[in-house]
């Protein structure tokens, strides 16, 4: 005849009042995506802090000062543009590093804020690579065009096309690493073993932690 199995001593019942105080460990995938937010994070305020001194420099000096001997695209629109998304680009990553390292000791702020930034950047990265394929890019490569040597150092006609396709593959490439991290975040991040471990859990939800599998 079966027995139910004694509970294991080195498991305290869920009627002892400290039993509902133990936190659940911190999933794998928390800690993973976590510190990936700060590498990502870390080098986004890194090249969009640089890329928005570039941006005001050139607005204010009418010339790039990490690229004096560039040609400069005299253009207000699409330089306010630039501007806005670097600078958008800058406040996201610093959100991102602000928030994965609040993930890291699962403080509940932290996962919230993270479901809202992925939500922010998946919608702000699209718009961004939609204006610039649309606007920016083929502008960008017209002045491009426009501007290189003459005689027997100029590009062949179909240039201008290639310069555009290429164009678009790059900023596909950096919408793709842009969307990746939030879409991870908001399919690994709602399930109920990461909510509890944040302190989310329904109130009507079994403590797997504390209660053990029912």
């Amino acid at each position: 005849m079966s027995q139910i199995p004694p509970p294991s001593p080195f498991q305290p019942p869920s009627n002892y009042p400290y039993a509902q105080s133990i936190s659940p460990p911190r999933p794998g995938v928390v800690g993973g995506l976590a510190i990936t937010g700060i590498v990502l994070g870390s080098l986004g305020v890194l090249c969009n802090g640089i890329g928005l001194l570039s941006q005001v420099f050139l607005m204010m000096l009418g010339k790039n000062p990490f690229v004096p001997n560039a040609p400069v695209m005299h253009d207000p629109p699409i330089n306010a543009f630039n501007l806005v998304n670097v600078g958008a680009s800058l406040l996201l990553s610093v959100a991102l590093l602000v928030f994965c390292i609040g993930a890291l000791n699962l403080k509940a702020a932290a996962h919230t804020g993270i479901i809202r930034w992925s939500i922010i950047t998946l919608v702000w990265a699209t718009l961004a690579f939609v204006i610039q394929v649309i606007w920016v890019l083929p502008a960008t490569a017209d002045f491009m065009f426009k501007n290189q040597p003459q005689g027997a150092n100029a590009l062949p006609p179909g240039m201008a096309a290639g310069m555009r396709t290429f164009q678009t593959i790059g900023a596909a490439f950096v919408w793709l690493l842009w969307c990746t991290l939030p879409v991870l975040f908001l399919l690994l991040w709602r399930t109920p073993r990461v909510l509890a471990a944040f302190g989310k859990a329904p109130p009507d939800a079994p403590n797997t932690w504390t209660d053990g599998p029912r």
